[in-house]
C-alpha cells in the first residue's frame, strides 16, 4: 500500500517493477473535462453585506489584505485522482488532494495493463464567505470519475484544509455530477454549496442539495419529478437583483426534459 500511495504521488522508483506500469515522460495525469479554476485577488462584492449580516464591514479588509498578498493558485482536476494546485506565477505544483470517492479505484493507475478512465473529471468553483472571518472556499465535482462533492479551506494556499466530503457511501441517491456546484449566501446569512445529484443514483431521483458550506450539514434535499432513470444536472443560481447578497432562485434540468 506505501508504495501505491508513493506511486500515485509521483514517486517512479516502482515503475516497471511487478504491479506498478511504466508512465510517459510526466506523472501529471490528463486532464479532460475539469476547467482551471483561478484563486486570485477578485472582488465578489461583499462589502456591501451590512454588519450585522455578517463580515460586510471586513470584507474589504480581507481583499486588501491577505487575498491581494497571498499566491494566486489555479486549480483543476486530473484524472491521476487527484484536484491540484499550482502556482499561477511559477507553475509550481503547491497541493494535491483525493477525494474520498475516488480513493477504491486508485490501483487502477499503477496496473501494468492501464486502462484509461476518468478520476476527478469535474467541474471546481471558488467563492469568498464568512464563518467568522473571510474565508475562500473551493467545492468540486468528480464528473465521471465518482459519485462524490468535496469542500476545501484555500485560505491560505499553502496550508490548505478539507472541510467535508460528501460521497455516495454518505447518501446512495448521489450519482456522477457533472455540473458547477454554486457557493452562494441564503437570505438568513447561511452560506452554501448547492448542487444537483447528478446522474446514476440509486432510485433514478432528481434531487438539489443544499449544504452548509463548512460543515457540510445538510439542509435541503429537494426530490424534483419522478423517479427512474433520472438526475438533476447542475445547477444555477440567481441572486437578489437590486442587493445582490443571497440567493433568491435556482435553476436545473433533469433527465426527463423538465427545467426546474
Amino acid at each position: 500500500m506505501t508504495q501505491l500511495i508513493n506511486f500515485i504521488r509521483g514517486d517512479r522508483s516502482q515503475e516497471g517493477t511487478p504491479g506498478f506500469r511504466i508512465r510517459g515522460a510526466h506523472v501529471l495525469g490528463d486532464i479532460v473535462n475539469s476547467r482551471p479554476a483561478l484563486a486570485g485577488p477578485s472582488n465578489e462584492g461583499w462589502a456591501r453585506l451590512a454588519l450585522a449580516d455578517g463580515g460586510g464591514a471586513t470584507y474589504n479588509t480581507y481583499i486588501d489584505g491577505p487575498k491581494l498578498t497571498r499566491d494566486e493558485v489555479i486549480y483543476v482536476g486530473s484524472n491521476d485522482g487527484m484536484l491540484h494546485g499550482f502556482n499561477a506565477d511559477t507553475g509550481v505544483e503547491i497541493m494535491a488532494y483525493i477525494p474520498y470517492a475516488v480513493q477504491t479505484k486508485l490501483g487502477a493507475l499503477a496496473n501494468p495493463v492501464f486502462q484509461h478512465e476518468a478520476f476527478v473529471d469535474g467541474q471546481v468553483t471558488i467563492g469568498d464567505a464568512y464563518n467568522g472571518s473571510w474565508k475562500t472556499v473551493l467545492v468540486g465535482s468528480l464528473g465521471a470519475g465518482g459519485r462524490g462533492i468535496y469542500a476545501l479551506d484555500v485560505t491560505n494556499p499553502a496550508n490548505p484544509g478539507v472541510l467535508w466530503d460528501f460521497s455516495f457511501e454518505d447518501d446512495p441517491e448521489l450519482g456522477f455530477t457533472f455540473g458547477q456546484p454554486i457557493i452562494t449566501r441564503l437570505g438568513d446569512g447561511t452560506w452554501v454549496a448547492i448542487f444537483g445529484n447528478g446522474y446514476g443514483g440509486a432510485s433514478g431521483q432528481a434531487y438539489l442539495y443544499v449544504r452548509e458550506l463548512f460543515t457540510g450539514a445538510q439542509l435541503a434535499k429537494i426530490a424534483l419529478g419522478n423517479p427512474g432513470a433520472n438526475g438533476l444536472s447542475g445547477a444555477s443560481a440567481l441572486l437578489e437583483p437590486v442587493n445582490p447578497n443571497f440567493l433568491t432562485r435556482i435553476y436545473a434540468g433533469d433527465l426527463n426534459g423538465t427545467m426546474w
